[in-house]
């Protein structure tokens, strides 16, 4: 276990802190077997950035590194996230010169730096939340799209709708509209709104959104 999951378990706790009755119950957490292996020297060292709002020289191992691209980026932490069942900081690329996500386990190394540390005040895309609504799959038969809407908090209309950071949304979607082993399709797809009509629509993730960093 490392130390950030201590501080999401801190997160989720203060949801519940009044429910001090079930306190003492445990739960198995299988998720974690499957979590990316994080360095712990990275970890302590963006952690403490975070806090104290410093710049970390990272030497990041990004997954298409294009030709002649440095790994080795100046950041500035502002955010820790967790998504997709792996650790990501949000920070400022002095390199690129905008907010990007990065994984903290594809992090190498890292020390601070004697720069001026970037808050994400210029953050837009955190800054700025949006709305997005989801609905079974009209693909997929009737008893499996009644199951679905069961699983979730869903309006009258059986539509999921979830607001959050718009630079967050890329992983809400990718999460609904992954493609279902058992039925080879998405369960989900996204509403999106054009003025006053919805239109109903599938997204292909490998086509139609690209994770850069």
């Amino acid at each position: 276990m490392y130390f950030s999951d201590y501080l999401r378990g801190q997160s989720l706790a203060g949801l519940y802190r009044k429910e001090r009755e079930w306190s003492d119950l445990y739960v198995t957490d299988l998720d974690r077997f499957f979590r990316p292996r994080l360095n712990s020297a990275v970890l302590k060292t963006l952690i403490s950035a975070l806090r104290r709002r410093e710049v970390v020289m990272a030497d990041y191992r990004k997954k298409d590194l294009e030709a002649g691209e440095q790994s080795l980026r100046s950041i500035s932490p502002n955010h820790l996230v967790f998504a997709d069942n792996r650790y990501h900081i949000r920070a400022y690329c002095h390199v690129k010169q905008k907010h990007l996500d990065f994984v903290l386990s594809r992090t190498d190394s890292s020390e601070i730096r004697s720069e001026d540390w970037v808050s994400s005040k210029e953050d837009h895309e955190w800054n700025r939340s949006v709305e997005l609504s989801f609905q079974p799959n009209p693909d997929l038969p009737e008893s499996v799209r009644q199951a679905i809407v069961k699983n979730y908090e869903s309006d009258e209309a059986e539509m999921r709708k979830i607001t959050c950071r718009q630079a967050i949304a890329f992983y809400i979607k990718r999460k609904f509209l992954a493609k279902s082993d058992k039925y080879q399709k998405p369960l989900w797809v996204l509403v999106k709104k054009r003025g006053v009509a919805s239109v109903l629509y599938r997204l292909n993730i490998s086509n139609k959104i690209r994770y850069k960093t």
